[in-house]
């Protein structure tokens, strides 16, 4: 069993748009986002949060997880404790 923080993240989500570029709703595609679940995986410059497991018996653990940049972190994540996970690489 490996042991994973949870973490609360408030991040400025980025997304695709396609369409008309309008200059004044740019600002309002850039919103915050919070983020809550087991802390996967930390890079220089990214985290990965998982946010819903699924297991069962003789299958592959999937997984929804968020990829945010750490630049787009609003503040210092907040840590909620642990939790453990067997078998999930």
């Amino acid at each position: 069993m490996k042991k994973y923080k949870i973490v609360a993240v408030l991040w400025n989500d980025h997304t695709v748009v396609r369409g008309s570029i309008l200059e004044k709703k740019i600002k309002k595609l850039i919103q915050p986002s919070l983020t809550i679940g087991a802390l996967y995986y930390e890079s220089d410059s990214a985290i990965w949060v998982l946010s819903h497991l699924e297991k069962f018996p003789h299958d592959e653990p999937r997984a929804d997880y968020t990829i945010i940049y750490k630049g787009s972190i609003l503040g210092t994540p907040k840590e909620y404790g642990e939790i453990e996970i067997s078998n999930l690489d």
